[in-house]
């Protein structure tokens, strides 16, 4: 897969499983101390990011690493992304 096409993929999923999370960008941001503006730029794939910060948002999102970066055909089965529960969204709100 061309490099452009791989950034956009991630930033698609990460954009996807923060929505279905229900957790804004700013929280997200904030939560791996970073700006908001840097998950929009991985969100809209503007630039590569590290795996650092990947691995920061993966654990935040409470999801493997391997659903930002693994071949589609590789997570389809590996693990379903439901959103978090009341409680769980208030204690995202709040860490």
């Amino acid at each position: 897969m061309p490099l452009n096409l791989l950034i956009k993929e991630i930033g698609l999923r990460v954009k996807t499983i923060r929505e279905l999370r229900k957790m804004s960008q700013k929280i997200l941001a904030g939560k791996i101390d970073r700006d908001e503006r840097t998950i929009q730029r991985i969100e809209n794939a503007e630039e590569p990011t590290c795996l650092q910060t990947l691995n920061d948002i993966a654990n935040i999102l409470k999801v493997d690493i391997d659903m930002f970066i693994a071949p589609s055909e590789k997570i389809i089965d590996k693990e379903i992304i439901l959103p978090f529960t009341k409680e769980e969204c208030e204690v995202s709100q709040i860490l």
